[in-house]
């Protein structure tokens, strides 16, 4: 009776003691998980809001291309010189067709020498186009007078308020191009700018709520990006979020860092914003931002959360079943007991255990053990097979082992197990065991397989880097590769260049329009076939757009760069299947990876004015950008 107490009261204790460490390790886990969640949450927002930042800065920059070209085009020059009627119909026609396949654009303007708006044009369907041509703004006329010629100038109106947009203010910019013929200004071009176009163009996250938000210079929302969605709030917090039109009045702390500092994030009120300024007007600076809400951060974090949950009931559920039957054993059997040692190894995890002496001679294993190696106990006994598992070439890491245990009798890591022409991937341990005296009796191994979540986890970062519709490689893999080859770059011998191209498929806009998206999606995953079965397998090859992609070739010279993608560009023309043409940009690949990228970007778009199913290059785009 006395007996049967005391191993109630050690039972009791044991399971008390497990249950409790079992709640403070959940609460610990839990807390650590969900910071972890929020930093991964920022650090995420945060690099989309980079990307989005150079989007926005990339197409800044096609706009003043644009505009160089339009302002350089004969029809404006005989316009600007006679502004008779057939020079002014031939421009309109001209300017017609540009905005017809143009969605970045409110209008295009003429303004001359006085002042006078002579000539405007909007996109077909504009809701504008009712509009007749008035005088300019005073201030805006002074400020247009000041730049010199070819310097393109920005003009911010200030945002004005529309029913048609729910009450949230819209940004009209203005690019202003000043004309000069033969030493005498005649006058001005000017294009608005479609910045909700431009938004939805560069804003396209698939993750709603990762969709930024453009505020102007005193945090009044521009464009809605995440919150002009539908999106389910079950607290006030989300509510006032959702309904806002200036960010400083439900988050004033927030707002205030965002004026002290570039980029970052806030969490204020439970809703974390992350933020980054943009610099996109000359003293003007904009803010994106991407603020998530308390029941949104919750949700990012769910899975996780329930994830954690189930594993802290499985463990109590898995302790208890095992705590009571080594208890008893451990009240009933010596603890340097070799069956015991198995035992109680076999019941902590269920694991593959071997029991070898100090001259590492194999004593014992377990069923486990020869399923997971294919060798009985009958083979293994009195036999050193722990090293032959390891493998030839694994010596020194055999010797490492037990050195490391004498030292500090315990040794744990990944280790690939060798059996014939298989592989097994598993976590080995090895413990010593000592007699009463301290002697050293055995060792016990013991081995996990994580084979197949090694398996798993190899399967899982390819497909985070490929792109699904294509089966090439995606951006993000491609931004990885990219930075590696330009620090190779800088390393190889300036004999053996890495060039780096840009494709774009013809006309796909048109496609998508006239034989719909599905169409559309055939074409990419043709024309990328056609691709990937030309290039060399040195090269990368890569989708980062819709319809664009990029192809990286080491050790390719410039001559060489340009056959290949010569070819390219052949298959795809000649290939009944996809009945598309491709435009091609390339450059040599320097350490200034994101020179490089605009010099191919440049490329590319001569090669699409130049009439496309074009290969251009672009050595230096010091000039042109």
């Amino acid at each position: 009776m006395k007996y049967r107490r005391a191993l109630q009261k050690v039972l009791v204790t044991v399971v008390v003691m497990f249950v409790a460490i079992t709640a403070i390790f959940h609460f610990q886990r839990y807390h650590e998980l969900r910071q972890t969640s929020l930093s991964q949450i920022s650090q995420q927002a945060l690099n989309y809001l980079e990307y989005t930042d150079r989007e926005y800065q990339r197409a800044l920059n096609e706009f003043r291309s644009m505009a160089t070209l339009i302002a350089n085009s004969k029809p404006l020059y005989d316009y600007a010189q006679t502004k008779t009627e057939y020079h002014e119909q031939a421009l309109t026609e001209q300017w017609q067709t540009l905005l017809s396949n143009q969605q970045s654009y409110y209008k295009l303007a003429f303004i001359d020498a006085q002042g006078q708006e002579t000539l405007c044009v909007f996109p077909p369907h504009s809701k504008f186009a009712h509009q007749t041509r008035a005088q300019s703004q005073p201030e805006f006329f002074a400020y247009a007078q000041t730049l010199s010629d070819h310097q393109i100038g920005y003009w911010e109106n200030r945002p004005w308020t529309s029913d048609d947009h729910n009450g949230v203010k819209e940004l009209d910019i203005k690019l202003i191009y000043p004309l000069t013929i033969e030493a005498q200004r005649e006058g001005y071009l000017v294009l608005d700018l479609n910045m909700e176009s431009l938004s939805q163009r560069v804003n396209y996250s698939p993750d709603l709520l990762l969709r930024a938000d453009l505020l102007d210079q005193n945090g009044g929302y521009l464009i809605k990006g995440g919150h002009g969605v539908e999106r389910v709030h079950t607290s006030n917090i989300g509510k006032r979020l959702h309904a806002a039109t200036n960010i400083a009045d439900v988050q004033p702390k927030t707002w205030q860092k965002m004026q002290e500092f570039e980029d970052g994030f806030v969490k204020e009120h439970g809703v974390l914003t992350v933020f980054k300024t943009l610099n996109l007007i000359e003293a003007t600076p904009l803010h994106l931002a991407i603020s998530l809400s308390p029941d949104e951060l919750t949700g990012l974090a769910q899975e996780a959360i329930e994830a954690l949950n189930r594993e802290t009931g499985l463990a109590i559920l898995l302790g208890l079943l095992f705590i009571v039957p080594t208890t008893f054993m451990l009240m009933y059997y010596r603890r340097n007991s070799i069956d015991s040692h198995l035992a109680r190894a076999a019941l902590s995890g269920m694991s593959a255990v071997m029991i070898i002496d100090r001259y590492c001679k194999t004593v014992l294993v377990n069923p486990e053990f020869t399923r997971l190696t294919g060798l009985s106990s009958a083979y293994v006994e009195s036999k050193n097979v722990l090293k032959g598992l390891l493998g030839e070439r694994k010596a020194e890491l055999f010797k490492q082992i037990f050195a490391d245990v004498r030292e500090h009798d315990i040794w744990e890591d990944e280790v690939t197990l060798y059996q014939g022409e298989s592989e097994i991937t598993t976590i080995m341990r090895v413990q010593s065991s000592f007699d009463s005296k301290g002697k050293l009796s055995y060792y016990i191994v013991s081995f996990v397989d994580i084979s197949e979540r090694k398996v798993l986890e190899e399967k899982l970062r390819v497909l985070s880097e490929k792109d699904p519709m294509s089966d090439l490689w995606n951006r993000r893999k491609f931004e990885q590769e990219l930075r590696r080859s330009a620090l190779l770059a800088q390393l190889a011998d300036s004999n053996k260049p890495t060039c780096l191209a840009l494709i774009d498929i013809d006309h796909f806009k048109r496609i998508n329009d006239e034989l719909g998206h599905d169409e559309g999606d055939r074409i990419i995953s043709r024309v990328s076939y056609v691709m990937s079965s030309v290039v060399r397998h040195s090269d990368f090859l890569a989708r980062i757009g819709g319809e664009e992609f990029a192809v990286i070739m080491p050790n390719t010279s410039i001559a060489d760069a340009n056959m290949a993608l010569n070819r390219i560009r052949e298959q795809v023309e000649i290939d009944t299947q996809a009945s598309v043409t491709v435009s091609v940009g390339f450059t040599q690949l320097t350490p200034d990876y994101t020179r490089s990228y605009k010099c191919a970007d440049i490329a590319l778009y001569e090669s699409k004015t130049i009439g496309r199913n074009q290969v251009s290059l672009c050595l230096d785009c010091e000039d042109i950008a």
